[in-house]
């Protein structure tokens, strides 16, 4: 067992501190981590841990964290069952939460998985370990208040009212203005046959539950044309494991263009790459992704490197392939999609393509020319976003 009474104790870039045993912490106690802790027994804290830039590597047999900690990176790595104590305190995590061996039980309190303006906490690819419990996993939003596209990374038992404490909601049951004509949730039916806005659909209150994969079209806000500073957040257990979100085209009374448009969401608590999710053969390789600040969509090929964060909802197209005949098509999200936080909701990589975007009179839209060798002349909608 290793305790800290008193003084400071500081592990150094590039050092490893190994614990085999107990870790504790306490009162009048200081820790800064900057490289890497192993405990195998169990851990606690009662005085003052600082770790933004170390990992902490909980491993050994089932044992229990408590105390108030906040740690950066955060791996798994037990024979048994890691758990927090029921009223053990509040545990956050700034970076990385990894999974590799053993069970992650959050009984006692949230875990918070935390959001600022550098960056947002995830859930790495799980690769043999698993999770339970409740964890609260945030979102940072910043720019102007408006129209946004997200989802919810927790399972579906969550409902609406995860956000309605969050920002300001109206026009059904348990918003902060029921009777409003304004409505500031919606979600899609693709196989409404009317043209393609008659596809939207209002909740009934805010206990409607948020599907795994869902896409929303929230404005978030609290006053028309006012600067955003918010973080959003959602309480429930944390998805993992594949995800296979069904898509669908419906022949409707329009034209091709009007048909197949799904909204869907990223189901992870972590960004993932766009490149790698898996598509059924009328699904086109395009997310369109809505832009708060310019208004417009920006559509991610799957060969241009972009990824998409967590609580990022966005459109994809199914196409009929000139049958147009009804089909059901599948998105499919596996753990090794996942890669690391970036910026929050945008990502630049480099592609194969060149970006043009036309301003002025308070108008804004940009479009991609794209090169591929296997493109012609006519219309391909496998090869062209619209």
């Amino acid at each position: 067992m290793l305790s800290a009474y008193s003084g400071t104790l500081t592990i150094s870039e590039g050092v490893t501190l190994t614990v085999r045993g107990d870790f504790a912490i306490a009162a009048g106690g200081i820790v800064h981590n900057a490289g890497t802790i192993d405990v195998s027994g169990s851990w606690s804290n009662l005085g003052d841990f600082s770790d933004r830039t170390g990992i902490v590597v909980l491993s050994g047999s089932s044992n229990c964290i408590t105390g108030f900690n906040t740690f950066n990176n955060l791996q798994i790595n037990c024979t048994g069952i890691r758990d927090i104590a029921p009223s053990g305190g509040t545990q956050k995590l700034w970076n990385t939460l990894t999974l590799t061996n053993g069970t992650f039980d959050v009984r006692g309190d949230d875990l918070i998985l935390l959001s600022d303006i550098d960056g947002t906490a995830r859930v790495a690819e799980v690769t043999g370990g698993s999770m339970r419990g409740d964890f609260t996993i945030e979102r940072y939003i910043d720019e102007q208040d408006g129209w946004r596209l997200l989802g919810a990374p927790v399972n579906d038992s969550a409902t609406i009212e995860g956000w309605n404490d969050d920002f300001f909601m109206s026009g059904f049951i348990d918003t902060d203005d029921e009777l409003s004509t304004f409505t500031s949730v919606w979600t899609y039916d693709e196989t409404d046959p009317g043209p393609s806005e008659d596809g939207f659909i209002e909740p009934v209150s805010t206990a409607d539950l948020m599907g795994i994969g869902e896409g929303f079209m929230v404005w978030v806000g609290e006053g028309l044309g006012t600067p955003l500073t918010l973080t959003i957040d959602l309480t429930d257990s944390l998805v993992s494991g594949q995800q296979i979100v069904t898509v669908t085209y419906t022949d409707g009374l329009e034209n091709n263009t009007e048909d197949g448009w799904n909204l869907i969401a990223n189901p992870y608590p972590s960004d993932i790459l766009w490149n790698t999710v898996t598509l059924s053969s009328k699904v086109t390789p395009f997310a369109y992704v809505y832009n708060p600040t310019s208004k417009s969509y920006e559509g991610y090929n799957q060969s241009s490197g972009r990824t998409i964060p967590s609580h990022q909802g966005f459109w994809v197209k199914v196409d009929s392939l000139v049958s147009e005949l009804d089909h059901i098509g599948t998105v499919t999200f596996e753990e090794i999609d996942k890669v690391a936080d970036g910026d929050n909701f945008y990502k630049t990589a480099s592609t194969n393509e060149i970006g043009m975007t036309l301003s002025g009179y308070g108008a804004y839209n940009s479009s991609r020319v794209r090169f591929n060798s296997n493109a012609s002349a006519a219309y391909d909608p496998m090869l062209v976003g619209l």
